[in-house]
């Protein structure tokens, strides 16, 4: 198992990835999780303990820890799991005491907020804070916005009172040009991931060796479309395939029910994407197992082990599919069940969403629970080392798409395509081509 997981989402993110990283019906599998904002951390740590997991949790609060103790700690003893809670302090010299946390004054704006106690005669710059944190944390991690106070708030216990933190406009309204990094910054690092996809896609494609299978799977709302437009936005079209997979047709109900979409793979030298995918027949059809009556299956009743045939049969098609040059990068992009609320009223709100939400949305919400219940069983089983699953929290659409886009990146990467090299003989055509040429 190597599981990196960066922040945490919410109470049903740690109760879908425990089951994930359970894998009790796959061999040698793994999940990779990056998750944003930092939630629900102290409840996620026992779950997985429980399940025999290793973990160890740097608690940032603490005030001994400090960001270059986790960065020496992490490059000494790579750990199984590394779950970061709250960067709080920091040994920079002008620095007395900082809090980071997230923050949401207004609906779909998210910032990571840092809060600092510095000495004021030698407070530091942004630029200066940013250089430092950078030398110990990731990019996604270094806060968007910088307040300096005299104290910060405590509680009678003597903690930090984070509600009585005060939003980064209202604390020194002189400071918020300067203090207040925009959302740009990361669309500036999406755009820059686009770039370097585009650039990855056109090696792949002339590369000729293996073809990238996306899947993406996720509860009404998350942003699967919005995530797949934007992240392969540069990609060249004839490079690239995208699929949705809606309710079957009766041709593909006579078929097995990987037919439909192995007809839909791509061909090396191209990315493929599944936007829902046979994932489905395990996900839906089991939160409404009457879809099998349609499906004149042998043996169709889940009591007979119908779940555990068709883990099989998906760990087998994508076993096969690695050994020939398919890589596998499946999504599972989890949204809060207030989240989806919230991004449906939209869709009622705004006359130009209206078409996106329909009765049958809201009636799938009832079975929010049993559909939490197929992911677990669905993610533990079907995670293996060839095609994990990735659990990208999905409530920050902006830090979402950041996510999948460096995943993909990683894994384009990781094939190392490259132009192809002519031999002795291709050079020796192409001299006598370009002497034709230039006569």
């Amino acid at each position: 198992m190597n599981v990196f997981l960066v922040f945490v989402g919410d109470d049903d993110f740690s109760r879908v990835l425990p089951a994930a990283l359970n894998r009790s019906n796959s061999d040698d599998g793994r999940v990779k999780v990056m998750a944003f904002p930092p939630l629900g951390i102290q409840t996620l740590a026992p779950v997985l303990r429980q399940r025999g997991h290793p973990v160890r949790l740097f608690d940032t609060c603490h005030p001994e820890m400090k960001a270059e103790h986790i960065a020496r700690a992490v490059a000494q003893e790579p750990p199984d799991v590394i779950a970061l809670s709250f960067l709080s302090t920091t040994t920079y010299p002008a620095v007395k005491q900082m809090v980071v946390m997230v923050r949401e004054d207004e609906p779909d704006r998210k910032r990571l907020v840092a809060y600092l106690v510095v000495e004021q005669a030698a407070a530091p710059s942004v630029s200066e804070m940013r250089r430092y944190l950078g030398a110990h944390l990731p990019a996604y991690m270094i806060p968007s916005a910088f307040v300096m106070l005299d104290e910060l708030p405590t509680s009678p216990s003597g903690k930090v009172d984070r509600r009585r933190l005060p939003a980064p406009e209202s604390a020194r309204p002189e400071l918020d040009q300067e203090f207040v990094a925009p959302r740009t910054a990361v669309e500036k690092m999406l755009a820059e991931h686009v770039k370097e996809l585009s650039a990855l896609q056109n090696l792949l494609y002339a590369h000729d060796r293996y073809a990238l299978l996306l899947i993406f799977q996720a509860m009404d709302a998350a942003g699967k479309d919005g995530a797949i437009r934007h992240v392969m936005s540069g990609v060249n079209p004839q490079g690239c395939q995208v699929f949705s997979f809606k309710n079957p047709s009766v041709e593909e109900l006579d078929h097995d029910f990987l037919w439909r979409t192995s007809r839909c793979l791509p061909e090396r030298g191209r990315i493929g994407i599944f936007n829902r995918s046979y994932y489905e027949e395990v996900l839906i059809v089991r939160v409404h197992p009457e879809i099998l009556r349609g499906e004149n299956l042998p043996r169709g009743r889940p009591g007979d082990g119908l779940w555990e045939r068709r883990y099989a049969s998906i760990n087998g098609l994508e076993r096969h599919l690695h050994r020939n040059g398919t890589r596998i990068v499946k999504f599972f992009l989890h949204l809060s069940k207030d989240e989806q609320r919230r991004r449906f009223l939209a869709r009622i709100d705004d006359p130009d969403k209206n078409w996106k939400f329909s009765r049958a949305d809201l009636a799938e919400r009832k079975f929010w629970k049993a559909y939490r219940t197929a992911y677990e069983a669905c993610l533990g089983a079907t995670s293996t080392r060839h095609a994990p699953w990735h659990v990208v929290p999905a409530d920050d659409k902006l830090n979402a798409r950041l996510i999948v886009s460096q995943i993909v990146l990683d894994a384009l990467g990781s094939l190392d395509p490259r132009y192809p090299r002519p031999d002795a003989k291709r050079r020796g055509e192409l001299r006598a081509l370009r002497r034709q040429l230039e006569r």
